[in-house]
């Protein structure tokens, strides 16, 4: 696959059907053929994007391959190392990471044409003939954007968001509706505001009295992108013809709720506010509210700075204690050639980086041995593909994860957390376990992958892939490190993780007859195969 089939093969330029199309066409190649039938498996020379077989990074979690041991705790410094990149020691990856990523002034998602993009008119699916109309519609809809992505809440709106939408009905009427409690819900990084208008419309029209009493929050480090969530928002609530899709029992319903404006009158968006702040700080939750809530990131993990650390096993110093060989990674500016450049001559002593690799480690451990023949197959493959991790290993942890895992269980004790995002990326190049995509945008959605993240430091998206079983042990490690210390008394109904495909949760809270194409095919459940859900 050439560099630039690579690209547009990845999630945010286009989905993986579209992508390969787009790619195909672009060099004069005919279209892939999708079976009109979802159960027949496609036939392309591309890479397979079937449901049936879905692209996958293959991602031992045993103790051995991951290669990590308990560090004791004595000597850790606290978290968050923060320094400055022109120093000589530099500052840690994922302090680089959250300065190009969210730094107010330069960070990519600080731009003032935010990154994100928005469909102005919903995709009519059903008017559509299959896959390759489809993939016609996000052609169309991508050569009219700026420097931009499409989110799959924003392709497939508005039933992404009611799918979530009546999940979280749902558990709100099984567990806090007869306590007495409001609906209270959270989002992070909710982008231009599409899942938000959508969740709140639906609850409008299908739960007047759960919307006459819910709190919509979105926690947005992004001032662009705070600003249009609030426009999107007000304009689905508030606008013109909301009285007219929307029934009498529904306006009779908001004239009993909520704040008045200075005039008197009251809104529907009244129920929706934006937080400026980094959900993964503390301070950005104020007081600690341990009444039941839900928490929602979509498509926010995949952007959560991560720590690079090395393993070498010639190294004859190591971290503390028994951590030999691992090293973590610092970034420096380089006075002389002015570029950023990465030194892991420390050992591994990071106080956040330490917990997260002990979480993994012991989520390791804890697994069963594996003695199914396919499984085995697949460990000789990665040994095969993977010979240069044998006397150097290299992993990107999710730190920025467990931070905001434990800012949630600390400020939020009682959350129920629903996160959507890309269990694998299709086109990594870059070294390491979990490593990163990095790719610029040009108009017209268009993308060009980097080779590091160390290039064109503001302007460049960074993004993992998350590991969803880690996830769940990271989830469940950081309610324990929290609860153990701030003796709040924790629901079990959040307690449970459980890690569902894209496709699975769709078929339950999804009406997919409506994302259907005349000839059977479902891009809400067959596209985007490289995502799952983790609900807790």
């Amino acid at each position: 696959m050439s560099p630039a089939a690579r690209s547009l093969a990845r999630r945010r330029v286009f989905s993986l059907l579209a992508s390969t199309r787009h790619s195909r066409a672009a060099c004069g190649a005919p279209p892939p053929r999708v079976s009109p039938d979802p159960s027949e498996p496609c036939t392309s020379s591309a890479p397979s994007f079937c449901t049936s077989a879905p692209r996958r990074v293959s991602s031992p979690r045993d103790a051995s391959a991951l290669g990590v041991a308990r560090v004791p705790s004595e000597s850790r410094p606290r978290d968050g190392a923060h320094g400055d990149d022109r120093t000589h020691s530099g500052v840690l990856l994922r302090d680089f990471l959250s300065k190009a990523l969210y730094d107010k002034k330069d960070g990519y998602f600080a731009r003032p044409d935010v990154p994100v993009g928005v469909i102005a008119e919903p995709i009519a699916f059903a008017s559509l003939l299959g896959a390759d109309d489809y993939a016609n519609a996000l052609d169309v809809r991508y050569r009219r954007l700026a420097k931009q992505w499409l989110t799959p809440v924003e392709i497939f709106k508005p039933h992404y968001a009611e799918a979530v939408a009546r999940y979280v009905l749902h558990r709100y009427r099984e567990e806090d509706e007869k306590q007495g409690y409001p609906l209270r819900v959270y989002e992070i990084g909710g982008g231009a505001g599409t899942h938000a208008a959508g969740f709140l419309r639906y609850l409008r029209r299908n739960a007047p009295e759960v919307f006459a009493k819910t709190e919509f929050t979105s926690v947005e480090i992004s001032q662009s992108l705070a600003r249009a969530a609030e426009r999107t928002v007000r304009d689905a609530l508030d606008g013109d013809d909301h009285r007219v899709n929307d029934s009498e029992t529904l306006r009779d319903t908001t004239k009993r709720r909520g704040k008045g404006t200075r005039k008197g009158t009251k809104r529907d968006s009244d129920v929706y506010s934006v937080i400026r702040g980094d959900a993964s700080e503390r301070d950005a939750w104020g007081a600690k509210d341990a009444s039941p809530c839900f928490v929602v990131a979509l498509e926010v993990l995949d952007n959560l700075p991560h720590d690079k650390v090395i393993f070498r096993k010639d190294s004859e110093r190591g971290g503390h204690g028994d951590h030999h060989g691992w090293f973590q990674t610092r970034v420096r500016l380089d006075p002389e050639t002015n570029k950023h450049v990465e030194d892991h001559s420390e050992p591994l002593s990071d106080a956040l980086a330490v917990r997260a690799m002990e979480t993994l480690a012991d989520a390791a451990r804890a697994e069963t041995v594996e003695t199914s023949f396919a499984r085995r197959v697949a460990r000789v493959v990665e040994a095969i593909f993977a010979p240069a991790l044998a006397s150097k290993k290299i992993a990107y942890l999710p730190t920025g994860c467990l931070k905001l895992l434990e800012t949630l269980h600390g400020a939020r004790p009682n959350h129920r957390l629903v996160a959507a995002d890309f269990d694998s990326l299709p086109g990594v190049t870059m070294a390491g376990r979990n490593a990163p995509l990095v790719a610029a945008q040009a108009d017209g959605g268009r993308t060009r992958d980097l080779p590091t993240y160390l290039a064109e430091v503001g302007s460049a998206d960074v993004f993992f892939p998350t590991d969803f079983e880690a996830l769940r042990a990271l989830d469940a490690a950081a309610r324990r490190t929290v609860s153990m210390n701030d003796g709040v008394e924790r629901s079990e109904n959040s307690a449970r993780g459980e890690v569902l495909s894209t496709r699975a949760f769709m078929e339950r809270w999804a009406d997919v007859q409506a994302t259907a194409t005349r000839s059977g095919y479902n891009p809400l459940l067959q596209d985007f195969a490289n995502t799952k859900f983790f609900l807790s």
